[in-house]
């Protein structure tokens, strides 16, 4: 690295560090504490102690989100679990083909056992995806430098 007469005090990081008010400093503080949180995952309400059951980030005791239900089966089951809890007509929690039961079409809403293994099912794929989602990354950051690498 050869000095620059014009610049007597060359940076040699050409990227500085960012900091506070700089746009990206706020995404890597993001991305360094949500590394350190543990990872959401799916439960049945009283399945765990009621610390388990404490969302972090926003410091609530109980805590449940979902979004469309287009999107994910999680999403669907929520919403499925409220009709039918709030007895809406055509929010039967039954198998398809099923048949509604003694419990009027509620029996996934209170069979724990069911909703246990839904929730580890769902944990399980969410996993899985999220794996297949940083080994692709892997995959093609490794390509970039290789790439780079023949240049």
């Amino acid at each position: 690295m050869g000095l620059d007469e014009a610049n007597p005090n060359p940076n040699p990081n050409p990227n500085p560090e960012p900091k506070q008010g700089d746009p990206a400093f706020g995404e890597l503080l993001k991305y360094l504490v949500t590394r350190l949180l543990p990872p959401a995952r799916y439960v049945r309400a009283g399945s765990v102690a009621a610390a388990e059951q404490r969302h972090t980030g926003l410091a609530l005791p109980l805590y449940t989100h979902f979004t469309s239900p287009i999107r994910r089966y999680a999403d669907q089951v929520v919403h499925r679990m409220l009709g039918a809890s709030l007895g809406w007509p055509g929010y039967a929690l039954e198998p398809q083909g099923g048949t509604q039961g003694t419990q009027g079409g509620h029996g996934l809403l209170h069979d724990h056992a069911r909703l246990d293994a839904l929730a580890h099912s769902l944990n399980e794929r969410k996993m899985a995806a999220k794996k297949a989602e940083l080994d692709s990354l892997g995959l093609y950051t490794l390509s970039y430098f290789r790439e780079q690498a023949r240049h």
